[in-house]
């Protein structure tokens, strides 16, 4: 394969299996999801381009705020709302709802979310992703009354910055918690990459920092834009049998992807 020319066990920039890489703006941003389960605040948002890391980081603050007096209960947001919400019923040990309606998912959710509460454990929603429906206020509505209804649930909602994300949110609580995902700087650009490759049984600096500067910005400064353009530079330079990646190698395989606009190679 490609990557042991590197001496590489894997394709560090593939997701499954790779590690969270610690970097200043997303550490703080689990500080803050973790924050918004310790108080037990009603609701907050994670908003961030896409690609930003958004998941990644929300699954780094679930796994630390796990414990034994918390159920958690996540669903994506690619389906509608009465599926999505028969999602949180189900991984709350709720029964089916008994018609595949929005109000039959919600009264097992909210049937759910009773009994943990009966037994004393704090409930955390979470929505990963804009629903499907794109009614984001209603759902979010729905979900933040049965929060404020049984007390100490935490409801998080992640999904991409716009304006109906925006207004849904100024409408359903002042002060709530708002996390932006911002996209990297250049020098966390740099330790996300080192990390991925450090990771994968590589610690040299394959990128020099014309090439990193590169990928950073034709990345757009996202995770998602450099695992795609590391991996596509890493396996066309391998097959040249170079030792590095020079900057030049990084704008020919940007060409072979649909970047964000403004954002491409020097003519």
């Amino acid at each position: 394969m490609w990557y042991e020319h590197w001496g590489l066990v894997r394709d560090p920039f593939q997701d499954e299996g790779a590690p969270y890489v610690p970097l200043a703006s997303h550490d703080e941003a689990v500080a803050r999801l973790l924050h918004l389960i310790d108080s037990a605040e009603p609701v907050g948002f994670l908003r961030g381009d896409p690609g930003s890391g958004k998941s990644r980081v929300l699954g780094r603050a679930l796994e630390a705020a796990r414990r034994p007096d918390r159920k958690f209960a996540m669903a994506t947001g690619r389906m509608g709302r009465d599926a999505l919400l028969g999602t949180l019923a189900r991984k709350l040990g709720g029964r089916p709802a008994e018609a595949a309606t929005e109000s039959a998912a919600l009264r097992s959710l909210r049937q759910a979310v009773a009994v943990c509460r009966i037994q004393g454990a704090a409930v955390v929603l979470v929505v990963d992703g804009d629903p499907e429906d794109a009614d984001q206020r209603g759902l979010l509505v729905a979900l933040l009354g049965l929060a404020r209804e049984a007390g100490r649930v935490t409801v998080i909602a992640a999904g991409e910055d716009g304006d109906e994300a925006g207004e849904a949110e100024e409408a359903l609580a002042s002060w709530s918690l708002r996390i932006r995902m911002p996209r990297l700087t250049f020098t966390e650009a740099e330790g996300y990459v080192r990390g991925r490759l450090d990771s994968a049984g590589c610690p040299e600096p394959l990128f020099g920092r014309r090439a990193m500067a590169r990928l950073h910005l034709l990345s757009g400064g996202t995770p998602r834009g450099l695992n795609r353009l590391a991996s596509l530079s890493l396996m066309a330079a391998s097959l040249r049998r170079l030792e590095a990646v020079p900057s030049d190698l990084v704008d020919d395989v940007s060409g072979e992807c649909r970047l964000p606009v403004g954002l491409g190679p020097p003519a």
